[in-house]
């Protein structure tokens, strides 16, 4: 008989399940919807003050040897090791706040990643013997969930119960740990049935894994908690941020990337994208250090092995060279003005190349921390090109670099242009690059550095707005190349992608001389009816009339 402290919600499903009647996870799936059961008939079995050592609350509200009920209790920051269910042959699991859910695939030899994805309240999901997956609580309110777990033939319940001898995923340390009890993190050994050898988890679910079972350790630590003072915290700790970690994200990418540094597998790539966006804010929790209010401000230490030492080798050189044999007499008497000079490498470049006089090349960037490294090659301050002044200076030479004037704000396209053409004299001219707005078929997932101990991970999509089009990539750098990897969350960036036709017009417009746009791969010149080109990149020569 039902237990007397059951509502008649929990009572409906109770006695559904001891008909036997329940033999599969659509019919209870059909039983939970008819019951209907609501978040304050579960209150009585809420735990929100579960020991901080396990990961989420975990009481009994009925059972018999077929089948148990649980209420799971989820407080923010709350979440499951990677499990399954044992010999579990039908089961549902039904949601009362905004869960996170992540689904494996397991073989002999490999654990992966399927998915990770929201769950929203009063969702229902099936469980059975061959669903490995985890669950837990990424938002900030706290909720509970109800789960059924049944069997059909009793001689095959484990001794302590229906969800007995279920395996955990400790995928960090490919192992597995046969339990009775909860899904919990870095369990102690007599929590533990039996330890096993397990598979070896592919890059994703190995950095997850290692983050939860570390944040765990650390809320248990700063909860003053004597259980988490032990050994397997510190190392685990210091094995955080370790570079050893750099192997097998390689092993994966040459999997997973193709020769143009695009990802093959779309899901995958998201799914490692998020894991090393939840490995990168760990630090911020446990260290207290957090990434720059300027996103250039750790990039700029890695952007020269990332972008601008690859980019001048595959094209900048290139058409650099062909703008001075064609554009340019006396060179070290003309003066040079870089509008958005980064770390001053390409301008360097030109110094050291081209005859440009160093007391006649100046260069200024919106980033204080790339003007701090531009400053080592070159002059140069911090700027907007929106502030040039022609009653201030003027120069032969003007020039973009790296698409730099794709970041302006499309309002000020136009006007950033007209400035640059003010502060021209007569006679001088304009050169630098631009993308097209179709730049995003090249656009690669992964860059890297030519030792590849730097990885740059980039998620770009095209973006609408108000009938102009964008391109947004989301950038994460990492630094394998000292002892410790250095994770650096740039942020997402925004480009301005104006038709090719509009950029040719508006330097027409204000430089009223010469136009002409190149390819700046092939360096072949582009027909003025084009919408793109092959390469994607592109640059502009405009002569100012005298």
């Amino acid at each position: 008989m039902p237990h007397p402290e059951l509502t008649s919600s929990l009572s409906l499903l109770v006695q559904s399940l001891e008909s036997n009647e329940i033999s599969s996870c659509a019919m209870l799936r059909s039983v939970l919807r008819e019951a209907d059961i609501k978040t304050e008939e579960l209150l009585p079995w809420a735990n929100y003050d579960h020991p901080v050592e396990d990961s989420y609350g975990r009481k009994l509200i009925y059972e018999n040897e077929h089948f148990e009920v649980m209420v799971m209790s989820w407080n923010p920051g709350d979440m499951s090791a990677i499990h399954d269910h044992g010999k579990t042959q039908w089961g549902c699991v039904q949601i009362y706040g905004q869960a996170e859910h992540a689904t494996f695939k397991v073989d002999e030899e490999a654990i992966y990643t399927l998915s990770r994805e929201m769950l929203q309240s009063g969702q229902i999901i099936h469980v059975n013997h061959s669903l490995v997956h985890q669950m837990g609580n990424s938002g900030h309110h706290r909720f509970l969930s109800l789960h059924v777990y049944g069997i059909n033939q009793v001689e095959n319940v484990p001794q302590h119960g229906v969800t007995a001898d279920s395996n955990l995923y400790y995928a960090y340390e490919s192992s597995i740990a046969k339990v009775s009890g909860g899904a919990f993190f870095a369990l102690d050994k007599e929590d533990i049935d039996a330890k096993l050898n397990g598979p070896k988890a592919d890059f994703p679910t190995h950095i997850r894994d290692y983050t939860e079972t570390v944040k765990r350790l650390h809320m248990a630590y700063m909860a003053k908690d004597s259980y988490s003072m032990s050994e397997d915290y510190l190392v685990l700790k210091e094995g955080l941020y370790h570079s050893y970690h750099l192997e097998l994200l390689k092993e994966n990418l040459e999997l997973q990337i193709d020769e143009k540094g695009h990802a093959k597998d779309s899901v995958w790539w998201k799914i490692l994208y998020k894991e090393i966006q939840a490995w990168s804010m760990l630090k911020e929790q446990i260290d207290g250090e957090e990434n720059s209010e300027d996103s250039f401000n750790d990039y700029a230490a890695m952007y020269d092995a990332l972008i601008g030492n690859p980019c001048l080798e595959d094209f900048m050189a290139n058409y650099i060279s062909m703008v001075f044999k064609q554009f340019v007499e006396d060179a070290e008497t003309k003066t040079f003005l870089s509008l958005g000079c980064g770390t001053g490498l390409i301008e360097e470049y030109i110094l050291e190349n081209h005859g440009i006089s160093k007391k006649n090349l100046f260069g200024f960037d919106l980033s204080n921390a790339m003007v701090d490294i531009a400053k080592k090659r070159i002059q140069a301050e911090q700027g907007d090109v929106l502030d040039l002044d022609p009653s201030i200076a003027q120069w032969d030479i003007a020039f973009t670099g790296l698409n730099v004037l794709h970041y302006v704000d499309h309002e000020l396209f136009e006007e950033s242009i007209q400035r640059t053409a003010s502060i021209v004299r007569p006679g001088g001219f304009f050169f630098g690059d631009f993308i097209t707005p179709d730049h995003i078929r090249w656009y690669p997932n992964l860059m890297t550095s030519s030792d590849s101990t730097i990885l740059s991970l980039r998620s770009p999509k095209l973006k609408e707005s108000e009938g102009r089009m964008y391109m947004k990539s989301h950038i994460i750098n990492l630094d394998f190349s000292k002892e410790k990897v250095f994770i650096n969350d740039a942020g997402s960036h925004l480009r301005h992608l104006p038709a090719m036709h509009r950029v040719r017009a508006l330097f027409e417009k204000y430089f009223t001389g010469s136009v002409h746009l190149y390819d700046a791969c092939s360096l072949r010149e582009i027909a003025p009816h084009a919408d793109s080109c092959a390469s994607t990149r592109y640059f502009v020569v405009a002569k100012k009339k005298v």
